[in-house]
């Protein structure tokens, strides 16, 4: 089977229309990944046809706001959609150590009050914030 990679948005950080955030997601057989989530990229992966369900992990390469905007999106919308699945699991998401590691593990935070309502609502789940730090380097290996 061929490993697909698909851009999901090749943006700078001003707003142009028609354009995405950085990000792009690759296949290969039964492992679907996602390096950076910039704005919009729920609307690509959809338009994609690619379930948010089916992410199987997320790689935050750095914590440039055009690459993260779209991740607390991501990590909510796939959320709502697996929330009354059985077998839904939380979603991985690795970044490097300092400020992205950091701004991973706070980002749900001012969503509290919104998914407490939601699953008093609905009587789903908790979200569940899998964030995984890998050691950064600045200088070539």
């Amino acid at each position: 089977m061929a490993t697909t990679v698909t851009l999901t948005g090749t943006g700078i950080p001003n707003i142009a229309p028609g354009r995405a955030g950085a990000g792009v997601f690759v296949k290969y057989k039964d492992v679907v990944v996602q390096f950076d989530a910039g704005r919009a990229t729920c609307n690509r992966l959809i338009e994609a046809g690619l379930r948010l369900a089916d992410l199987d992990a997320v790689f935050i390469t750095h914590i440039h706001s055009d690459h993260v905007f779209g991740l607390a999106e991501l990590v909510l919308s796939r959320w709502i959609e697996t929330q009354f699945d059985e077998v839904a699991t939380p979603l991985p998401i690795f970044a490097p150590s300092g400020g992205a590691a950091r701004f991973v593990k706070r980002m749900l935070d001012p969503y509290d009050e919104d998914t407490h309502i939601r699953r008093e609502h609905t009587g789903s789940r908790e979200v569940v914030l899998d964030a995984r730090e890998f050691p950064a380097s600045f200088t070539p290996a």
